[in-house]
């Protein structure tokens, strides 16, 4: 019996035209993403608020600099 003789596939990078594509920078959504996820959250969950049920989940986020807290309540359909 011969060994399976492995076929190699290989792309060439000039095979596609690199003017009809966007990169990053150019779209739009990616740019706001990158803008905001490079930002630092003022908001902070508060774990010792958070508390289960069988069919909901209760927790309290703070806005760190207002200092004003929102409660959540998420119940299970």
């Amino acid at each position: 019996m011969e060994a399976a003789v492995k076929e190699e596939i290989s792309v060439e990078d000039e095979a596609v035209d690199k003017n009809i594509f966007r990169d990053c920078n150019k779209i739009a959504f990616y740019r706001r993403q990158k803008q905001w996820l490079s930002k630092k959250s003022t908001y902070q969950a508060l774990l010792d608020s958070v508390t289960t049920d069988e069919d909901s989940t209760r927790f309290q986020i703070i806005n760190e600099a207002s200092k004003i807290s929102f409660s959540f309540w998420i119940l299970k359909k």
